[in-house]
């Protein structure tokens, strides 16, 4: 027998702490920006607090440049700085979520998109493990 689950998309800039409180699991994504998550998510995860993520399991992913679509500096400073997803898993485990899977960057030409070919599978694959 298939569970069944509700699954809600939200964007994070809209005040949605109430369905973050009433959620088991959060899915938690964001473009890398400065090598960190965007200022959106970042002004979201601000408004959350232990009482609210005690306990939530979580999965987190971000959106990456591929390193072949820069410059050999940039390159460099990826290798030091990382990525979105790393930063968020900290934040959250000092929060006491269960991080569920491994996080995932996705890589993608450009800032945002298009998302490049081969990584939607892998996003099916990270999916069906948790």
């Amino acid at each position: 027998m298939k569970a069944k689950h509700n699954v809600i998309i939200e964007k994070v800039n809209e005040n949605r702490i109430q369905k973050v409180k009433d959620s088991e699991l959060i899915i938690i994504g964001s473009p890398t920006h400065g090598f960190n998550a965007s200022q959106n998510i970042f002004n979201f995860i601000k408004q959350l607090n232990k009482e609210i993520l005690k306990d939530k399991k979580i999965a987190i992913f971000d959106t990456r440049t591929i390193p072949t679509d820069v410059p050999k500096f940039f390159r460099l400073m990826i290798q030091k700085a990382g990525y979105a997803s790393p930063k968020l898993e900290k934040f959250f485990k000092s929060m006491g979520c269960n991080i569920i899977t491994e996080s995932i960057g996705i890589s993608v030409h450009g800032k945002e998109f298009p998302i490049v070919d081969g990584e939607m599978e892998r996003v099916d694959d990270w999916i069906i493990n948790f």
